[in-house]
């Protein structure tokens, strides 16, 4: 095969174009070198074979899983609403009220597949279902509240009512209903349970809580004989169990919140509240005042561990404590003997200390401040 060539026509010199082979080999066998790792896109399969054994396998797994997603979609319900609670409570949630009190009820909801605009209604009603009415009137009071929920976003949702004095067997029936929207409502009733009326409760608040349930055995708190049991019973058969405890101890877990109604008004059936480890900051602003109110209509405070007075001092609580932080001591077995002698009961057939320590309690030394005294 012959060079092209061409001749000038002004002065008749023959010019050749000669390829340049050597830069032209070298770009080929970099295109090959390029097509050669070039793997297949991980997104749509790459190169697997999915008749072969392998494929199979991905295939198979990947459909359990979108079945196990789908499954799990399906079992979440639009709303998840816990079981109502009256405050105070701990994780035994029950409906627990006073007649005659002004109660608050605590739910705890989460939607979640959408966010939820609605309103919550709750009504005190009787074993067909009919609302209570007040003592010597015609009226019924239903208690109404607005609900907001972020999407997947669980929330506390507090409604504040009265507990009517009237009533054999009262339930707690509650409605939610979202606005705009048809067959989303939610409805539940709970048997309440009643406090009669010399039961009070008693609170703690301790960063260990289950170190005081021995508390709930002690004759402060239930009578030892159970006289009072047979004869509430006889006489109102709504008061169920426990009839024979002067207070009820609830013994909450703070972990998430600190599960006390935000009002003075809704704490008629507090007597006591235990104070141990627990930094002040864990109640809300509204839940602080409650309390400071709760002090001057004669709620009793009782401040447990040696870490606490220093928690509390600059507090919302400082200007009630009766005392500071004097200095860590050591309680001896003769200081015991002493605490005994002079609270035990007189007619006891007990001999000796009532405790006995295997070895020296620590503590800290009380330092009084100048309107306080010792009892």
């Amino acid at each position: 095969m012959g060079i092209p060539s061409s001749q000038s026509a002004k002065d008749g010199r023959q010019c050749s174009f000669r390829p340049n082979w050597g830069a032209t080999l070298r770009w080929i066998l970099l295109l090959w070198i390029m097509g050669s790792t070039i793997t297949g896109c991980g997104g749509c399969g790459g190169c697997t074979n999915w008749s072969s054994p392998q494929g199979k396998k991905q295939r198979e797994e990947a459909r359990k899983k979108t079945a196990e997603a789908l499954k799990k979609k399906k079992e979440k319900k639009p709303l998840e609403i816990s079981q109502l609670a009256v405050e105070p409570h701990d994780e035994i949630l029950l409906p627990m009220m006073k007649r005659g009190h002004w109660c608050v009820a605590d739910q705890s909801m989460i939607a979640n597949f959408e966010s939820f605009v609605g309103d919550l209604e709750l009504k005190i009603v009787d074993k067909e279902g009919a609302p209570i009415a007040l003592d010597r009137t015609p009226f019924r009071m239903p208690s109404t509240r607005p609900v907001s929920l972020s999407k997947g976003r669980a929330k506390n949702i507090k409604t504040t009512f009265f507990a009517p004095t009237r009533g054999d067997t009262p339930s707690v029936a509650t409605l939610l209903n979202q606005h705009g929207s048809m067959g989303l409502d939610t409805q539940s009733r709970v048997k309440a349970n009643l406090m009669p009326p010399y039961q009070y409760h008693f609170v703690v608040l301790a960063k260990n809580p289950a170190r005081y349930t021995y508390v709930k055995t002690l004759d402060v708190i239930s009578m030892p004989n159970g006289g009072l049991e047979e004869s509430v019973a006889a006489t109102d058969g709504s008061y169920l169990g426990d009839n024979d405890v002067h207070y009820r101890v609830v013994l909450p877990n703070l972990e998430k919140h600190v599960p006390l109604p935000d009002h003075c008004l809704l704490w008629s059936t507090i007597a006591y509240v235990l104070w141990d480890d627990i930094s002040p900051d864990r109640l809300s602003l509204d839940q602080r005042q409650a309390m400071v109110d709760w002090l001057h209509w004669g709620g009793q405070l009782i401040v447990s561990g040696p870490g606490s007075l220093d928690l509390l001092k600059n507090s919302f609580l400082n200007l009630y404590l009766p005392a500071e932080d004097g200095g860590a001591t050591q309680i001896e077995q003769a200081a015991i003997d002493d605490l005994g002698a002079q609270w035990r009961a007189k007619n006891t057939s007990l001999a000796g200390g009532l405790l006995k320590a295997s070895q020296p309690w620590s503590g800290i030394r009380l330092k009084l401040r100048p309107e306080s005294k010792f009892v």
